[in-house]
């Protein structure tokens, strides 16, 4: 279980919300606003974050350098 830790402010759609997601057998953690943890938006927003962390985590060669 977590340690709660104590929020500074009142939470509102732009508090930011650690998401853990297990790729390719790495663990990744993503910081997203409340707002994009909707049932209808949370799965593209994984999909998109994740693509782009993919991107920049690749050795160079992939990018044709």
């Amino acid at each position: 279980m977590s340690t709660p830790y104590p929020h500074p402010g009142p939470v509102g759609p732009d508090t930011l919300i650690t998401v853990k997601v297990l790729i390719d057998g790495q663990n990744r953690r993503f910081k997203l606003a409340l707002r994009d943890l909707g049932a209808h938006v949370l799965p593209q927003k994984v999909r998109t974050t994740s693509a782009c962390a993919a991107l920049l985590t690749e050795p160079r060669s992939h990018f044709g350098q």
